[in-house]
């Protein structure tokens, strides 16, 4: 992602812009630990933490207020849900609850 200030903002500023954001941001592999991490920890089950947001291991993210607004979401999923059928097609989308 860093490199897409690149693109963003030709010239100097996008060149400054991803080497400030290279030096203080995480490499793909330390980015995708928490990830990692949250998806083989045994006590995501036992806290019962499926869904939870995490920064670092064992460590809660705060959602923002975007994040916790419910009209967003449900403006995402249409989104979502649209472009999936405009690409993909109708059949595209398996109802989970119907099977």
């Amino acid at each position: 992602m860093q490199n897409q200030w690149k693109d963003a903002y030709p010239g100097i500023t996008g060149q400054l812009i991803s080497w400030a954001m290279k030096s203080v941001g995480r490499t793909p592999e330390q980015g995708a630990f928490s990830t990692l991490w949250a998806l083989t920890a045994p006590e995501i089950t036992e806290k019962d933490q499926n869904g939870h947001y995490f920064t670092d291991p064992e460590t809660e993210g705060s959602l923002t207020s975007q994040a916790q607004d419910p009209e967003l979401g449900r403006a995402l999923w249409a989104l979502s849900e649209k472009l999936l059928k405009d690409k993909l097609g109708d059949d595209a989308l398996v109802d989970w609850n119907a099977r």
